[in-house]
């Protein structure tokens, strides 16, 4: 399964795309889309969505892992942030991406075990991860690997505790029908044949 990373910006979007198989982690790609700063906002958003369909073409991943809005004391930014995030959203759903949000709280815990963890310990830990030769740079680039690497570790993390769960139902299972099968052959003279 391929994941797709995204780090939203209004400047800058980093994109991060990895696999996830039974061999574990491999990262594919990580990229940035830069956005010039004298376009209006919707040529931007326009730019972020051609670039996403061109390297979705490519590396044809099934989901995309997305940053969620954090509360800033800028609203003007966070407004902004929010239409490049409705943007992706709308990207996701037209391409029949499955999707998902973590907020950076969050992906920081999963990915160095500390939610408040520096970018720079989020890019050694994403170098370490994917065994990369190098830092993933720019930190949007390493964020968007991040991102992906939430979500993989995330679905490998349910997977593991769905399969946990039937093989304890099951085990469960078998334990009453042996317990059921100990008491009968113990009480055969209980048992009334009709």
């Amino acid at each position: 399964m391929v994941i797709v990373g995204v780090d939203p910006g209004s400047l800058k979007t980093g994109l991060g795309f990895i696999e996830l198989s039974q061999d574990g982690l491999r990262h594919i790609a990580h990229h940035v889309i830069h956005l010039p700063k004298h376009k209006e906002l919707p040529d931007r958003l326009k730019c972020i969505y051609d670039e996403l369909a061109k390297l979705i073409n490519i590396y044809q991943p099934s989901i995309l892992s997305l940053e969620t809005s954090y509360y800033g004391k800028n609203a003007q930014s966070a407004l902004k942030l929010g239409q490049v995030r409705g943007a992706i959203i709308v990207f996701a759903k037209n391409h029949n991406l499955d999707f998902v949000e973590f907020s950076p709280r969050e992906v920081k815990k999963v990915v160095t075990g500390k939610g408040s963890a520096t970018k720079q310990h989020v890019a050694y830990m994403i170098k370490s991860i994917l065994s990369l030769e190098e830092l993933p740079k720019p930190f949007d680039a390493s964020d968007g690997l991040a991102l992906a690497v939430c979500q993989a570790l995330k679905s490998k993390e349910t997977y593991l505790t769905q399969y946990e769960n039937h093989r304890t139902t099951k085990r469960h299972k078998s334990r009453q029908s042996e317990s059921w099968s100990r008491y009968v052959e113990t009480n055969a003279h209980r048992i009334i044949s009709g």
